[in-house]
């Protein structure tokens, strides 16, 4: 179940993320003024339900991998995510006629995508250990007294 939680987390920020460059992408490479499809927008939430299962790649036991192991991971998750939306944007045809300029923005968009989602769940992560060490050393410091 925490597994499930943590993938639904995962696509509202990945699916967010997605919708902020598309913004822009679509707006420099197919102008301000292009008429999409609503398509596009099946296909995004595609794109995003098929990243947030990278979340599948990590570990759920309770001992926390090492930092070796982690950078593996993550480097595993890029690898899975940028298949999956390279692979999405030439079956979706968002890239233009294998455009290089454009293949490169889209990498360029993955990356951005990429590091906003890791940043935000480190530094949530991150919160929530400090809290949980809160709370143990309030425990602590009420036991020895």
């Amino acid at each position: 179940m925490k597994k499930l939680s943590r993938i639904a987390k995962l696509f509202t920020m990945i699916a967010s993320g997605i919708l902020l460059v598309a913004t822009v992408y679509i707006t420099v490479f197919w102008g301000p003024d292009t008429e999409i499809s609503i398509k596009v927008l099946w296909q995004i939430i595609a794109a995003a339900a098929l990243c947030s299962l990278v979340e599948l790649i990590f570990p759920s036991g309770e001992k926390e991998p090492s930092k070796k192991a982690m950078l593996i991971l993550t480097i595993l998750c890029f690898v899975y995510v940028n298949a999956v939306v390279l692979t999405c944007a030439f079956v979706f045809e968002w890239i233009r006629n294998k455009d290089p300029l454009m293949i490169t923005a889209m990498e360029l968009c993955i990356i951005a995508v990429f590091a906003g989602v890791y940043a935000i769940g480190y530094f949530s992560d991150r919160r929530e250990a400090e809290k949980m060490n809160r709370i143990l050393s309030r425990n602590d410091k009420d036991k020895n007294r």
